[in-house]
């Protein structure tokens, strides 16, 4: 049943329509449609290279929180435009799911153990990014604007465009500048 259904939506989404997932009433569904999204990246595209969920995972356990946030934001401001972008509207979703978890019994802990082989992190770490996503993710959440012409909020705009040009082609710099703050720092669904 839900695998057929996982395959229909994602057939309607290769075909370009736009399916109404609310109505959908098996949330596992809509969880499993995600998941294997983001398992069928591109091996050359995954949203956490190998590399790079290594440096997520020592910033995780950093015990200074302002040392913690600030990894994960240089972390991630060093990634292309369309991998922020992905990884900031995931964790936007389980950030709000997880502010629903009296109702649906998916607090961090839980959605981090779902989520972590898929995106390639340690459970701690996706909890972290959950937990403290207002301080990491400040500057997206605050962005977001409304596309009137198909009513999907986006982070993207020029000014966000043009930025990660400029970050993406000092990727290497701010990785090693991490990887030294780590070093030193040792409703529904």
């Amino acid at each position: 049943g839900s695998q057929l259904q996982i395959n229909k939506f994602k057939q309607d989404y290769d075909y370009g329509l736009d399916p109404n997932l609310d109505l959908c009433e098996d949330p596992h569904v809509i969880s499993g449609l995600l998941k294997q999204y983001l398992r069928e990246l591109p091996n050359d595209c995954p949203l956490f290279t190998q590399q790079f969920s290594l440096y997520f995972d020592q910033a995780a356990i950093i015990k200074d929180k302002h040392t913690r946030i600030k990894s994960f934001r240089t972390l991630i401001s060093s990634l292309s435009f369309f991998h922020q972008a992905t990884i900031e509207w995931l964790f936007i979703l389980l950030a709000n799911i997880e502010s629903h978890h009296k109702v649906n019994k998916m607090d961090s802990k839980n959605l981090a153990i779902v989520f972590s082989a898929t995106l390639r992190l340690h459970p701690v770490t996706v909890q972290e990014l959950i937990v403290n996503f207002d301080e990491i993710f400040n500057n997206t959440t605050e962005n977001i604007q409304i596309d009137y012409n198909n009513d999907h909020p986006s982070p993207i705009n020029d000014d966000n465009i043009n930025e990660n040009n400029k970050n993406s082609n000092n990727n290497n710099n701010v990785v090693n500048n991490s990887n030294n703050n780590i070093n030193s720092a040792t409703e529904r669904v």
